[in-house]
């Protein structure tokens, strides 16, 4: 009799595990066009990217807000996000835009800023439970290697100039 019962029980297991569909939640694809990218103290630089809703979604996604860290002293306007991105993403629906703009102030230290930034959003337009970050660079050249970059780039031309002849 236990025999049967197990048989029956494995058997019930079987169908139910190989006749069940898979879910699949909602989600949000979200890529910085050029994560790393390269600015000189006292600029600004822009950060594009894409936020798209793929096609097998069961209904719209809801952008609610986003998040972010970077390194100081740089700072981070994440007002192209809010002005240029949708509120709403329907299944296959994708945005490519300016998503943000960084700012390296004046005398900032040559390094590289690391930082993130994240897409908060929903697919019931109340509850956040969708996030997506995305890593970037902004790299900062030291002025010692500016200056010399500036000292080769002179002694190139100085000697491609030597080796001219003169026209007489």
């Amino acid at each position: 009799m236990r025999s049967i019962s197990k048989f029956v029980l494995l058997a019930v297991m079987a169908i139910c595990f190989l006749g069940s569909t898979a879910l699949w939640a909602d989600t949000v694809n979200f890529t910085i066009t050029d994560p790393i990218q390269h600015a000189t103290d006292g600029t600004t630089i822009s950060f594009t990217a894409t936020i798209a809703a793929p096609l097998g979604n069961s209904g719209t996604v809801y952008l609610l807000g986003d998040s972010f860290n970077l390194d100081s002293p740089l700072s981070l306007d994440d007002s192209p996000y809010l002005n240029n991105f949708p509120l709403t993403l329907d299944p296959g629906q994708s945005v490519t835009d300016v998503l943000f703009d960084v700012t390296v102030p004046l005398g900032a230290p040559g390094q590289d800023y690391y930082g993130s930034f994240t897409v908060q959003a929903s697919t019931d337009g109340i509850n956040e439970n969708i996030d997506v970050s995305e890593p970037f660079v902004v790299a900062t050249p030291e002025p010692s290697s500016l200056m010399l970059l500036g000292a080769g780039l002179t002694g190139l031309a100085m000697a491609v100039r030597r080796r001219k002849p003169i026209a007489g």
